[in-house]
């Protein structure tokens, strides 16, 4: 079986962090990535394929009557990549997603997912998230308080009414992951699967202690 990861979170919030600790932990999180960007110098580990559907849905590219069999075709190629390297490395066939995005297209990504799905939502305080989209965007403040609650209203509503015949989800908060980066590593190994100690270091290497942030602007 494929075990699918999916990681939410309403932007500047660490969902980075935690996708980058995930791919290096071995969970496929997408190739290509999107491109790193000044406010994500260390790459927000998102599937290309999958952002690509979402800006061809919000331009009016794709029809809401085409957009589930467009996600469904892109859930596909992600379990067959999935597999073929689990059948050529010996390993776990596991992959994830995480975008903001999802936030606004879970109706149509929900039909794909399995009994054998991780869930993770990364919490940060709304005002820090507030000042973080000003910052690094120049997006006013009321602005982006009504981007982040619209997609806060989805991620509270999806981890509460996650099936009991899944696993439970994780939350995990911004400043565990900036503070304590091997500890996230860890309850993320835990959770998705169980991974030698060195490999959790080599996740909680992608967070940049000196600066007590992982490379981006807050």
């Amino acid at each position: 079986m494929t075990r699918f990861v999916v990681v939410l979170g309403t932007g500047r919030c660490g969902s980075s962090a935690v996708a980058g600790m995930l791919d290096r932990l071995g969970v496929h999180m997408g190739r290509p990535f999107a491109k790193r960007e000044k406010t994500n110098p260390r790459g927000n580990f998102e599937d290309v394929g999958f952002n690509t559907l979402c800006r061809m849905a919000q331009a009016g590219m794709l029809s809401p009557e085409k957009l589930p069999e467009a996600f469904r075709v892109w859930f596909a190629k992600r379990v067959t990549a999935a597999e073929w390297r689990a059948k050529k490395n010996c390993e776990l066939a596991i992959f994830g997603v995480k975008s903001p995005r999802l936030c606004e297209y879970w109706e149509f990504l929900e039909p794909q997912i399995g009994i054998d799905t991780r869930l993770i939502a990364v919490d940060r305080p709304t005002g820090e998230v507030v000042a973080s989209f000003h910052n690094a965007y120049g997006i006013a403040a009321h602005d982006a308080l009504a981007k982040i609650q619209r997609r806060r209203q989805v991620i509270d509503r999806v981890v509460d009414g996650w099936p009991e015949n899944r696993p439970g989800p994780l939350r995990i908060g911004y400043d565990l992951v900036v503070n304590r980066p091997l500890t996230a590593a860890a309850m993320l190994a835990a959770h998705v699967f169980a991974t030698p100690i060195e490999t959790q270091r080599h996740a909680a290497d992608l967070v940049d202690r000196s600066l007590r942030n992982f490379g981006r602007v807050d």
